[in-house]
């Protein structure tokens, strides 16, 4: 018989937080604080520029699985037709 976990938060606290959200987070912070600075050389340009590739880091972050998967697929079914092109040019 399985004996149940204990519930611990150290590793709900490490599970939940993973890699990919403390980068989300850290650039969340680093944009919009950088956005909303009273500095005087950040321009509209600029900041339409931080928005853009915030969305674009947050994309990736959040669909990071689906991602690599994606690319696995793609790697698996190139292999696949590699060695389907091999077999046929090899005729014993």
């Amino acid at each position: 018989m399985i004996e149940p976990r204990k519930w611990s938060w150290v590793e709900f606290t490490l599970g939940w937080l993973n890699k990919q959200f403390l980068i989300w987070g850290v650039s969340t912070f680093l944009v919009f604080s950088a956005i909303y600075s009273p500095a005087e050389k950040m321009t509209e340009k600029l900041r339409l520029t931080l928005i853009i590739v915030w969305g674009v880091i947050s994309f990736c972050l959040f669909f990071y699985k689906a991602i690599s998967m994606l690319i696995e697929n793609g790697k698996l079914s190139v292999e696949a037709k590699a060695s389907v092109g091999l077999s046929k040019d090899i005729k014993g």
